[in-house]
């Protein structure tokens, strides 16, 4: 058999053109407000605020698991310390850098663990007296 060339025009004319030759679709308001939410979720600054907003839900169930339980054997106080003095180092860090979600999501993180520092000293200590 010997290989034939193909005439766009003549032999193939039931094929769609190519791509070039296409016209772009139009995207409608909604898809570019989509478009625009998933990159700014995907951006530094979406994926600094969903990180603070995480950090500030892990504090909370943890609140609410004491709460709950009443159960402080876990649960170091030095641990604790240690992540007010992170987390307010890096809420002033956010602050002076102007970076708003690193200042929101370790201000509630920081104050999250505070009750959860005060709650667990007052089960240990003036609750079993």
């Amino acid at each position: 058999m010997q290989a034939r060339s193909l005439n766009y025009s003549q032999e193939a004319a039931w094929l769609p053109p190519p791509p070039a030759a296409r016209p772009l679709p139009t995207n409608s308001e909604a898809e570019k407000e989509d478009r625009m939410t998933i990159e700014w979720l995907l951006s530094l600054d979406g994926l600094a605020w969903s990180a603070s907003f995480v950090n500030v839900l892990a504090m909370a169930l943890q609140l609410r698991a004491l709460v709950k339980s009443r159960e402080t054997k876990g649960t170091s106080l030095g641990m604790l310390i240690i992540f007010v003095y992170v987390q307010t180092v890096f809420c002033f860090v956010g602050h002076r850098s102007g970076q708003q979600a690193l200042f929101w999501g370790m201000l509630l993180s920081g104050v999250i663990t505070t009750t959860i520092f005060g709650f667990v000293v007052y089960l240990r200590h003036w609750l079993k007296k």
